[in-house]
Parts: structure tokens; C-alpha cells; sequence
């Protein structure tokens, strides 16, 4: 079972835990999307394992939910480490944006950078089965082709300007 903090609709902590699952109207939780990019512009993405009850066999960015008592920095760390055996240098790693994604939760999106060798990802079966690099307009491609979880494209559009501003594309 995983205990959360819960947060009010301004992002303001609530002072008190939950399950991760149980939603209370007006009571939001903290998770987060972790991008990896290396020096060549592309995006370290996973492939979500068969097993997931949301988004199965899809390609996502790394992440999950903020544990209690955690902020959500350390757990776009440790959910990269959990994931895909990852340990990312939070002096590499940048706050990018948050935004209410729904009616229980804020959804944070950090962007590392990093050079990292598909070979030496440990996935954590549960969770990923595959990883690849891929450039932007592919990852566009598999948006268009359904193989990404929809809620990236709530903000993926904006994210790309940024890194393309950050990259000078």
C-alpha cells in the first residue's frame, strides 16, 4: 500500500496522509513525469509493462506518485531509480512545470539531462519491459499512432518548447 500526502486545489499541503487510491473531492495527491534527454536532443522513453492496469504496452516518460513525506524531486529521482535502475544527479535534473492535471492531482514534470546506455537499464518488471531513444518528431509519430498514454498530451507540445528553446532548435 502506498501512503501519500494529500494537497488542497492550490497545492497546499493538507497535513495528512492517504492510499494513493482513496480520492476525496477537493483533496489532491503529487506525481511526477521525468524526461530524459541526452546531448543528441532525444528522449530516453519506457515501454510500460503488459501487466499495467493503466496505459499497458505503451511508451511513456519515467515516473509516478510522490510518497508521503517526500517532495516531488526525490521522487522523480527515485522513481527513475525504481524503474529503469537509473541514478540521475539532481544537479542534472530541472523542475520544468505542474499543472492540476485532474480532479486528485497535480502532476510535476522535471527534465534530466543524461547520457545513458540502453545496456545498462535494469527495468523493474512490473512496471517496464522495453526502453528506447527517440527524437522528438518520433516520439510525435507514436502520439499520433496512440502508443503514448494520453495524458502527455495535455503538455507535451509546450514541454517540446522548451526544449527546443533549451537546445536552440
Amino acid at each position: 500500500m502506498e501512503i501519500i500526502d494529500k494537497y488542497d486545489n492550490k497545492k497546499f499541503p493538507l497535513n495528512k496522509t492517504a492510499e494513493r487510491h482513496d480520492k476525496v473531492l477537493g483533496e489532491y495527491r503529487i506525481s511526477v513525469h521525468v524526461w530524459i534527454i541526452n546531448n543528441k536532443g532525444e528522449l530516453l522513453i519506457q515501454k510500460r509493462s503488459p501487466q499495467k492496469r493503466k496505459y499497458p504496452n505503451m511508451w511513456a516518460c519515467h515516473g509516478g506518485g510522490v510518497d508521503a513525506g517526500e517532495n516531488s524531486l526525490e521522487a522523480a529521482i527515485r522513481e527513475c531509480k525504481e524503474e529503469i535502475g537509473v541514478n540521475l544527479d539532481k544537479e542534472n535534473i530541472e523542475f520544468v512545470l505542474s499543472y492540476k492535471y485532474s480532479n486528485s492531482t497535480f502532476l510535476d514534470i522535471y527534465l534530466a539531462r543524461a547520457d545513458i546506455n540502453l545496456e545498462d537499464l535494469v527495468f523493474q518488471e512490473e512496471e517496464v519491459c522495453d526502453a528506447k531513444w527517440v527524437t522528438l518528431d518520433e516520439f510525435d509519430n507514436m502520439i499520433k499512432n496512440n502508443e503514448v498514454p494520453s495524458v502527455v498530451l495535455h503538455y507535451f507540445d509546450f514541454f517540446k518548447k522548451i526544449i527546443n528553446k533549451e537546445n536552440n532548435l
